[in-house]
């Protein structure tokens, strides 16, 4: 079973399908887990940053990763088109839209069996 994508607005609680995120557009995070981690920041890029580090120091494998997550990974340094650098991991990841951050944190959490909270604003 596919762990669900809360949203929490004001005091109201919505649970989002993670076969429907594309109601994500311009949202803003202010608060994550990751199974029982939580990012460095509330914000997309980090959970993302979490996310795929998290599977990485699973499988150990950047090919495996880029399967799992269908994120746009290289190893090393790069930061043109879009690309930021992971220096903890010594892997270059391209940015992305918030569905398809979306998309990938539950990837990866399907992968690791880790439940994801968002809450967004």
């Amino acid at each position: 079973m596919k762990p669900p994508i809360i949203d929490r607005h004001q005091d109201e609680i919505i649970v989002i399908s993670p076969n429907d995120v594309s109601k994500l557009f311009h949202t803003r995070l202010k608060n994550a887990r990751f199974g029982e981690l939580r990012p460095t920041k509330s914000n997309w890029k980090s959970i993302q940053i979490l996310a795929l580090t998290s599977v990485l120091d699973a499988c150990k494998d950047i090919e495996e990763l880029c399967r799992i997550s269908r994120a746009n990974i290289v190893r090393g340094h790069k930061r043109n088109k879009g690309f930021f650098y992971i220096q903890s991991h010594n892997i270059s990841c391209q940015g992305e839209s918030e569905p398809k951050i979306a998309s990938i944190v539950e990837l990866c959490s399907q992968f690791l069996w880790y439940e994801v909270y968002l809450e967004f604003e």
